[in-house]
């Protein structure tokens, strides 16, 4: 159930981990309280026919291509290939090594068959074994995205997810106008990592909208520039998504939408096609902001 229009209510409710907040229950939906404050959020009713229902619906419309590493080394230090296939959650029997080549790069990540990157095995080693924190470092991940020959990827993994995260925010930022869009899931969890909340107040503070969602499961986050949107909806608490509308310019948008399937375990896929970008940031404004 889709839940969403707070009005106030008489509640009965339980207490929450976070002092000062109730979740509640009411005949006409969900609902939380902080302190004497009590909201509710009525049920949505579901899309009409042929239109996306579920965040789940756009997942599943990503096709899950056959990825594959081919290293060109002599001997590539195992480390190396076992951190490099984990972030791209890669098999054993999708790892080739080839051995020294004259002509080839020293690592060729394909998907069905057609090359995505190229590259050497100490840069993408560097990249994918550096936290991809919203600060920005030297050996900054990110520009994987952009040497990745693909507008849409699927991916579970989460490290992967992350730098497709850091990727679409740090694209707002550039920009620093058009309007992006967060789902954190919990609200709790925007100000849980310091660094995460700094980064956000800072794009608060420019000429981009910024819209947080989540469930509320902590008092009103204190946020300047943010518009926070807190929501008991089932599939908001599973979904990690975030979402820049380009400031309406097609080669400027680019999301990433995940569900999560168990601890710490998501599947998703990041975008820079257009179509897709405007199907999730439109799924979740009618959904959710209607």
């Amino acid at each position: 159930m889709l839940l969403r229009e707070p009005t106030d209510n008489a509640f009965r409710g339980r207490s929450h981990p976070n002092a000062g907040v109730q979740t509640c229950r009411w005949a006409s939906g969900f609902g939380h309280c902080v302190g004497s404050t009590c909201h509710t959020y009525k049920a949505v009713a579901p899309l009409p026919d042929g239109i996306t229902n579920s965040f789940h619906e756009l997942i599943e419309a990503v096709p899950q291509e056959s990825l594959e590493l081919h290293l060109y080394h002599p001997a590539p230090p195992s480390e190396a290939v076992a951190d490099i296939a984990a972030f791209f959650d890669l098999p054993t029997a999708a790892v080739t090594v080839h051995g020294d080549s004259e002509t080839k790069p020293e690592v060729v990540l394909t998907a069905d068959g057609e090359e995505l990157l190229e590259t050497s095995i100490d840069e993408l080693w560097s990249a994918v074994t550096t936290t991809a924190e919203v600060l920005h470092t030297d050996a900054d991940p990110v520009w994987l995205i952009d040497r990745l020959e693909t507008s849409t990827f699927r991916s579970q993994s989460v490290p992967q997810l992350v730098v497709a995260s850091r990727y679409v925010e740090r694209r707002a930022e550039r920009q620093a106008t058009g309007t992006l869009y967060a789902c954190f899931q919990h609200l709790s969890r925007v100000d849980r990592d310091l660094r995460t909340m700094l980064y956000y107040n800072v794009l608060g503070r420019t000429d981009i909208d910024v819209h947080l969602f989540g469930i509320p499961d902590r008092a009103p986050l204190d946020t300047e520039g943010l518009i926070v949107h807190d929501a008991d909806s089932e599939e908001l608490a599973r979904t990690w998504l975030v979402a820049y509308d380009g400031d309406s310019e097609d080669d400027l948008k680019a999301a990433l939408l995940a569900e999560e399937i168990g601890h710490r375990q998501y599947r998703g896929f990041w975008t820079q096609e257009p179509e897709r970008v405007d199907g999730i940031i439109g799924y979740l404004t009618d959904t959710y902001l209607s």
